[in-house]
């Protein structure tokens, strides 16, 4: 025979709550959601170029102007518009395209296009992040992770 608890015996499960308080954050704000993740990749993006110059990896960016067009584009997110700053990485990306910062730039633009839905786009800016490894990047496995979002978004659940 069962016991019944009394309520002393049941407590609040306060991780439970704080988690079923975020999830209904996300679904109610997804643009600030999305910007925030947007935000938090370029910061892990920092943080990784930032460790591989005390390493003596890559000392300092090889372009200021692709640099600072970079830190542009992550400004126009900042206002929360994600198109604007779609439109702003873009640029970043044709003009730069040989430069670190080009390359960053057409990773943070695949995830604004996978937030704002456009699978194709995501996809191949995932697929041209990609085309160019460097050893040791972090990003990889996320860029990976992207394409096979992409595809699974698009209905082909075999190459995902």
């Amino acid at each position: 025979m069962s016991e019944r608890l009394t309520r002393k015996q049941l407590k609040e499960d306060h991780f439970i709550d704080l988690v079923q308080r975020a999830v209904s954050y996300a679904r109610e704000n997804p643009i600030v959601v999305g910007v925030a993740v947007i935000v938090f990749v370029g910061a892990v993006a920092a943080a990784v170029r930032i460790g591989g110059q005390a390493a003596g990896v890559g000392q300092g960016p090889d372009n200021p102007a692709a640099a600072r067009a970079l830190s542009d584009a992550r400004q126009a997110f900042m206002g929360g518009d994600l198109s604007a700053g779609a439109t702003a990485l873009e640029n970043v990306r044709q003009e730069f395209k040989r430069t670190e910062e080009g390359r960053e730039a057409t990773y943070v633009l695949a995830n604004t296009y996978l937030e704002m839905g456009d699978y194709a786009k995501a996809e191949e800016a995932f697929r041209a992040f990609l085309a160019k490894p460097l050893y040791g990047d972090l990003l990889t496995d996320g860029a990976h992770s992207g394409v096979a979002a992409c595809l699974e978004e698009k209905g082909d659940l075999d190459g995902a």
